[in-house]
């Protein structure tokens, strides 16, 4: 097959070793890094499917007390992959960063393949290099959360639709269906690849396209699972989408602006990165699909400026740039690689490939240097939860108390109610009707009468120096 042979094996198996390397970083460290409370989510999902059995729809997380409601959000895989493997080995979250990192090295050799079906050999082996090691991609692949399985299937979507596209197999037809359907139930916004697909079915068909049934066929199966998960899930999938607030007002936030820069300079090309990219964007295509890329980013700026608010606030909406980033660097890398413009520059005594070495060397290290911050999570919470479970019964119901996180409830192993630093209820999806209070004293009654047996707080200070307390 043209995707293989023996060096490019090796190249392949050193960077994937380099990956596995890179995300097995303290593995086994608290879930208290950045983005702590989306990941206790998925771990407090987990440990309940595990413990309560492996129904897909009987979701619970723990922050609601003794109701115990069913707690259905985006399509919780990683949670269930992770319950199947607690039952085997016991509940340790790093199982849940080892699954993540399963699907993170797997979206190395898709993406391999997918560069390798549009561009040479040596472009697709270097953009796979930088594509293992852009910040964002490092971290975000280790993490128990959606993510890494958004970006597998995300691939796995575009290289089996393509591969379809060429030779009409039904073996990739029914791959990219499945990932299609994995994709957009896992991450909704996943949805914003379709105008990608159309774009490749039109560069094969022309409007022909809109005539050929297995293309409709496929719409409809990739796109029905989703529809039927969000109608009974408890988010509004227009939300996912879009902004929960203004528009208008995000996008003329200055500060929305130096938030986008900050996670695009340092975080996604790195300040190595930029004019390759740039060089590489603006360079020509050797064959109309690798227009595909230019596509792609595209797209993904809509989706940014669709939804400005969830960019502006997480980090790792901008994780689906990394595909993109990658080939577009490694182009313009690939520009400087040629004798005859490499000829008319200062460096012109020096091996170009050496120059590009050292620039990938520079690129590791800075990437890696720019996300150690995202290692370092709060030890007095960890601490804190561990002692609750040590010094209360099992079935105590807790109210964590300006924690900022659910970690106190996650690792005390108890249910409860999380207070936030204003002293209101952090989570009020099925509490609304039942419980509602004029300050945090008549909530802390409230929530006694409840059921409350034990009061936690991380933040003392600030507990007794609120107006409302004292």
């Amino acid at each position: 097959m043209k995707e293989f042979h023996k060096k490019t094996n090796l190249w392949l198996f050193l960077i994937i070793s380099l990956g596995a390397l890179l995300r097995i970083y303290k593995i086994n460290s608290p879930i208290l890094d950045l983005y702590p409370v989306r990941q206790e989510q998925c771990a407090m999902i987990a440990r309940n499917f595990a413990r309560d059995g492996l129904n897909i729809l009987n979701g619970r997380v723990d922050w609601y007390g003794n109701l115990n409601p069913r707690w259905i959000l985006e399509f919780p895989l990683i949670s269930y992959l992770s319950a199947f493997f607690y039952k085997i080995f016991g509940i340790h979250e790093f199982i849940g960063r080892l699954i993540a990192i399963f699907f993170a090295l797997g979206s190395i050799i898709i993406f391999y393949l997918l560069v390798n079906d549009l561009f040479k050999k040596k472009t697709a082996v270097l953009a796979t290099f930088i594509f293992t090691v852009l910040p964002l991609n490092i971290y975000f692949s280790r993490v128990f959360m959606p993510e890494p399985l958004m970006m597998f299937f995300n691939l796995l979507l575009i290289w089996s639709f393509n591969r379809y596209l060429d030779n009409d197999k039904g073996f990739y037809y029914a791959i990219a269906i499945l990932a299609g359907a994995l994709s957009f139930l896992i991450k909704l916004p996943s949805v914003f690849l379709l105008p990608l697909l159309a774009f490749l079915a039109y560069l094969k068909l022309q409007w022909k396209m809109f005539l050929k049934i297995s293309l409709w066929i496929f719409l409809a199966l990739v796109l029905l699972p989703a529809l039927a998960w969000y109608s009974i899930s408890n988010l509004k999938a227009i939300e996912l989408l879009t902004c929960t607030k203004p528009l208008l007002s995000i996008l003329r936030n200055p500060h929305f602006y130096i938030r986008m820069l900050e996670s695009f300079v340092i975080f996604i090309f790195t300040p190595l990165g930029i004019f390759p990219f740039v060089a590489g964007f603006l360079s020509a295509n050797e064959n109309r699909k690798q227009a595909v890329f230019h596509v792609w980013f595209l797209v993904l700026f809509l989706y940014v400026v669709i939804s400005p608010e969830r960019h502006y606030i997480h980090y790792y909406y901008q994780l689906p740039f990394a595909p993109v980033v990658s080939v577009f660097i490694a182009k313009g890398l690939l520009i400087f690689e040629d004798q005859n413009y490499h000829k008319t520059t200062i460096l012109k005594k020096i091996n170009p490939r050496a120059i590009i070495a050292a620039i990938l060397i520079l690129f590791l290290v800075c990437s890696w240097l720019s996300i150690q911050p995202f290692y370092k999570y709060n030890q007095s919470v960890y601490e804190a939860g561990l002692k609750i479970k040590q010094l209360t019964p099992p079935g105590s119901l807790i109210i964590a108390g300006r924690c900022t996180q659910q970690a106190p409830l996650y690792y005390s192993d108890r249910k409860g109610w999380e207070i936030n630093e204003s002293g209101k209820l952090s989570n009020t999806m099925f509490l609304k009707n039942a419980l509602e209070f004029k300050d945090e004293i008549s909530l802390l009654r409230g929530l006694i009468n409840q059921g409350a047996d034990y009061y936690l707080s991380c933040d003392l200070q600030s507990f007794y120096s609120s107006p409302n307390i004292v």
